[in-house]
C-alpha cells in the first residue's frame, strides 16, 4: 500500500513540477505607442523558452477613426445640408519568432536596475496580417460660373462608398531589449518587409461631371495602405508578467 501512495504522489508531482517550470519562463506584456499615430491601439505578449534563447512575440491592434470635419464644402442657399465624413475601422495581428544571440541574459546591476539587469539582441522573422475598412461620404456642391447670365450655378456631386483592404506582410527585424527598474522593459527594433494588399470596393456611388475629389493624405494612407517593400521599426514598453 505504501508503494501505491508513493507512486500516486510521484504521478501527482510530475504535472505540478512541470507547471512550476512553465511558470518560471519569462513573459512580458507590451504596449506599442507608435500605432497610435494611425489611430490604432496595440498590445502584445512575448513568451520566452526556459533558456531565453527563443521567444514568440504576438501583438494585436484595433483601429478606429471617425472624422466628421476632414473636408468642408460650401452649401448654396436652399441646398441640401451635407454631412461629410471618413470612417476607418480595422485590426492587425503580428506574430514574430525571435532568436536571441546568444540569449536574453541576466546581467549585473546598473544605473536603471539596482538588483540585476537583463538585456539581449535578436533577429526576428515576422508576419503581419491586417484588415482595414474605409467608409466615407464626400458629397459636395461644385460651383460653375455661367458667363451668359453672370451667375454661379451649383451642382450636387454625390461621392460616397465603402472599401475593404486586406493585406499580409512578411518581414525581418533586428532589435535590442533591456530591462528598466527591474520589472519594466524597453524594446527597439528596425528592419524591412514586403506588403501585399487586396482592395475590395463593396459599394461606391458617384454622380457628377467631375472626377472624385475624395483624398486622404493622413497617416493611415501614408503608412498602412502602401504596397511593396517597406521599412519596419518601432519601440515597445513592457512589464514582466
Amino acid at each position: 500500500m505504501k508503494k501505491i501512495y508513493v507512486s500516486l504522489l510521484a504521478l501527482w508531482m510530475v504535472p505540478v513540477l512541470s507547471y512550476a517550470q512553465k511558470e518560471e519562463k519569462l513573459k512580458i506584456f507590451k504596449f506599442d505607442p507608435l500605432p497610435l499615430t494611425t489611430s490604432a491601439l496595440s498590445f502584445g505578449v512575448e513568451s520566452f523558452n526556459a533558456e531565453r534563447t527563443r521567444s514568440m512575440d504576438i501583438h494585436l491592434g484595433l483601429r478606429y477613426k471617425k472624422d466628421n470635419s476632414t473636408y468642408y464644402y460650401e452649401t448654396p442657399v436652399g441646398g441640401e445640408q451635407l454631412d461629410p465624413f471618413t470612417d476607418w475601422k480595422g485590426f492587425q495581428l503580428t506574430v514574430a519568432r525571435r532568436f536571441y544571440v546568444p540569449a536574453f541574459k541576466d546581467r549585473d546591476p546598473n544605473i536603471f536596475n539596482q538588483e540585476t539587469s537583463q538585456s539581449g539582441v535578436y533577429f526576428a522573422p515576422s508576419l503581419r496580417v491586417d484588415f482595414n475598412q474605409n467608409e466615407y461620404d464626400q458629397s459636395r456642391y461644385v460651383g460653375q460660373y455661367k458667363q451668359e447670365t453672370n451667375t454661379t450655378e451649383y451642382i450636387l456631386i454625390t461621392d460616397k462608398g465603402k472599401t475593404n483592404y486586406s493585406a499580409v506582410m512578411p518581414a525581418l527585424n533586428f532589435g535590442v531589449q533591456f530591462s528598466l527598474f527591474q520589472y519594466g522593459y524597453i524594446d527597439l527594433h528596425v528592419g524591412g518587409g514586403i506588403r501585399f494588399q487586396s482592395e475590395n470596393t463593396i459599394n461606391k456611388e458617384f454622380t457628377g461631371v467631375n472626377s472624385s475629389y475624395y483624398r486622404s493624405g493622413d497617416a493611415i494612407n501614408n503608412f498602412i495602405l502602401k504596397e511593396g517593400v517597406q521599412p519596419t521599426g518601432g519601440i515597445t514598453f513592457g512589464l514582466r508578467l
